[in-house]
Formats: structure tokens, sequence, C-alpha cells
């Protein structure tokens, strides 16, 4: 999602398989897409946490803000008609001079929680120390499947490192 010009756009037609939709369906577009899919009882938290992250990570020393993983385990509308439950990781890979966030790595696959009667789950988690803020204990998510070395990795290559430099 591009905050400045507040459009999304899927880079891979992963997120359209995902839920279903037809090859045609639009692959950048304004938010409406994916907040009308949106579970009635989790569009207000997605959103809601979103911004909380944001303030709260801005908070922090800029020198930490990369060192910090958000989880959202939500609810969303398949072609179907029916609900089924994403799960999406997000993790700061560069901030600029002044700590501000600048690329962000998010990914969304199928939740490993199957039951769409339990509403929106979050949490944050400290990647150095492994310690859960921000959110209570009630409304966190299972752990994550992202490694420290897999966004070690990306962070190189989105600093536009060859597979041969990060093998070495």
């Amino acid at each position: 999602y591009d905050l400045a010009e507040r459009r999304y756009r899927f880079l891979k037609t992963a997120f359209r398989n995902l839920l279903g939709l037809p090859v045609e369906a639009p692959q950048e577009g304004k938010l409406d897409f994916f907040a009308e899919r949106l579970h009635p009882d989790d569009r207000l938290a997605y959103f809601a946490t979103s911004q909380a992250v944001l303030v709260w990570l801005m908070g922090q020393a800029a020198s930490d803000r990369k060192d910090y993983r958000t989880y959202i385990d939500f609810r969303i509308k398949a072609a179907s008609g029916d609900y089924m439950r994403l799960a999406q990781q997000n993790t700061v890979l560069e901030t600029d001079a002044d700590g501000l966030p600048w690329l962000v790595l998010t990914i969304i696959e199928p939740s490993k929680i199957r039951d769409c009667s339990l509403p929106l789950r979050r949490s944050c988690k400290r990647k150095s120390s492994g310690e859960f803020c921000l959110f209570p204990e009630a409304e966190r998510t299972i752990n994550p499947q992202i490694s420290p070395r897999e966004t070690e990795i990306l962070s190189l290559v989105s600093r536009g490192y060859s597979s041969a430099d990060i093998a070495g």
C-alpha cells in the first residue's frame, strides 16, 4: 500500500488468487477494494492497528524502528462470498536518515487459524529480544513465519545486492 498515493498495488497475482478473484480483478486501485472485503467486525480494528503501530513506532528510538515486527490475523471475504482468515506480517526494512520508515515488507498468507468466528488478532514483537509490546496478550496472533535471516536477506535485496553477493 502506497501511503503517499493512498493506493494499493499487488505486484503478484498471489493475493488475488488467495481470495479466489478472477484474473481480470484489478491489480491496483483505491483502498476501498480491500476495505470492502474485510469482515465488518475487523474493519475498524484493522485500520486502527495500522495507525496505532505507526504512531507507537515513531515514538521509539529511530535506531530501533527496524527491530519490530507486527502481525494482524483478520477475516476477509473471498470471491465465493465466504470469509477466510489471512495473516499479515509487517517489518520495516529501511529507514531514511531521520529514522522514518520508507521500505516496509508486508507478507500476507493464509492464516493457520481457521476459525472465522474469532475476531481480529494482532501483536507486535521486538525481533532482537522476542519481547511482545503494544497489544495485550489476549489479542496476540501466532508467532512469525519469517526468520531474522530472511529479513536480513530481503533487506540486502532491497539495497540492490545480487544473490551471489548475499550468499558471500
